[in-house]
């Protein structure tokens, strides 16, 4: 994922198949309105589980979906839930927050035990065996629950009856390429191997939470963002030509997208960005000691909030906020400009490490999207308040259906 690794050609590749995966599809609906948000999930879902599990799943496949819905309902009810983080002793008292908190923690172990199935095939497919150390009781006798050793899934959801399936592994498409995880177990062997005092860090359980952090990061920020910038895209259509005409005359052929050349597009991610924070709220950090903001002393142990919403629309930072100009992010000579202020991935050494990998998926999307199709709503605009997004853990938009012409 950094800006110079030797793989960085194998993974714009892997970026690439997906995307035109999504054009496919697109192109067979030509003519009828599209709901663009679902299909760039599906399309670049499977792209992040490539990267980080070495798999992807069929096309519809009942888990897929499923595990999806798990997702998008999870990243609403976190932020839903955020209060409980501030008042914890509110999921007592508040039948609504204790359902939140259910959901959420039914939903978080039915996607560890599905990631624990898919490290299990993973290990079996690479031939390393799991540490014992490494050992996750929670998940002890997972696989009694089918005669072919299939793991349930089971769907916990406000909105719906639970239902259940079987989760076949076999089904899986195996990458050719290393992913994430193949390297973690490869380093968790090492280490415990090496009877190394790190190894207690990477046990199973340690594992699964980091999955769910890269995947659910990685798929529900980026898919927004490309959520958010199409409906842009469509609300501004001069934006929408200057952006095609710096891809066409930058990146004419299909070869490697570079960012780098396309600053204009650039200045359009980021003021979608900054227009709408993705996560409006930022990450919970806590702080490690005694220090000073200012005048204000935050004492050890605080818990500290980045409310990014409240500095990317500050009017001393700038100017107009509630405005859609990208060309703020341009200097004279039209080279893009990084304010302090913009903190789209947080800031200094704890920001957010997918921010690489962001950028290169969705400039990539984005780069190959308009060098095929044209963008207009197929609807009434959304009004202001429907502008405002739908919060959870992140800022979703309103539902909008387009209809993409091809050029």
């Amino acid at each position: 994922m950094s800006k110079h690794s030797p793989a960085r050609d194998r993974l714009e590749s892997r970026i690439a198949s997906g995307v035109n995966e999504l054009i496919q599809n697109v192109k067979e609906a030509i003519g009828k309105p599209i709901g663009l948000t679902e299909m760039v999930t599906n399309s670049l879902g499977n792209v992040i589980n490539d990267i980080i599990f070495g798999y992807k799943y069929p096309h519809n496949d009942k888990t897929w979906i499923w595990f999806r819905q798990i997702q998008e309902e999870g990243c609403h009810e976190m932020g839903v839930a955020g209060v409980v983080n501030f008042l914890p002793f509110l999921r007592f008292f508040m039948p609504s927050i204790k359902v939140t908190m259910e959901v959420l923690t039914r939903g978080q172990a039915q996607t560890h035990k599905l990631y624990a199935s898919i490290i299990e095939k993973r290990r079996k497919l690479i031939g390393i065996p799991q540490p014992e150390k490494a050992f996750y009781a929670a998940h002890d006798n997972m696989f009694n629950e089918h005669p072919q050793g299939h793991i349930k899934c089971i769907t916990y959801s406000k909105h719906s009856s639970n239902s259940e399936h079987y989760f076949d592994p076999d089904v899986l498409h195996a990458s050719k390429d290393e992913c994430i995880l193949d390297n973690f177990l490869k380093e968790q062997k090492r280490r415990y191997d090496a009877s190394e005092e790190s190894a207690k860090y990477m046990t199973d359980e340690q594992l699964v939470y980091l999955l769910a952090d890269m995947f659910g990061a990685g798929l529900d920020t980026t898919s927004v963002t490309i959520a958010w910038y199409f409906l842009f895209m469509a609300l501004y259509p001069e934006v929408q030509d200057h952006v095609r005409k710096e891809i066409m005359t930058v990146c004419p052929d299909e070869s490697e997208i570079d960012h780098a050349k396309l600053p204009y597009l650039m200045a359009t991610i980021c003021e979608t960005q900054r227009v709408r924070s993705i996560v409006p709220v930022g990450i919970p950090h806590g702080c490690v000691k005694d220090t000073y903001l200012g005048d204000y002393r935050i004492a050890k142990g605080t818990m500290v909030v980045p409310l990014q919403w409240a500095v990317h629309m500050d009017p001393s930072s700038w100017e107009e906020p509630e405005k859609f100009q990208p060309s703020r992010f341009l200097d004279e000579d039209g080279n893009l400009l990084k304010p302090q202020e913009f903190i789209a991935f947080q800031t200094g050494k704890r920001m957010c490490p997918g921010d690489e990998l962001s950028r290169m998926i969705s400039v990539g999307l984005i780069a190959r999207f308009f060098k095929t199709f044209k963008l207009r709503l197929a609807s009434d605009p959304p009004t202001e308040e429907e502008m405002m997004g739908k919060v959870g853990l992140t800022l979703s938009p309103p539902e909008t259906k387009f209809f993409c012409d091809l050029i």
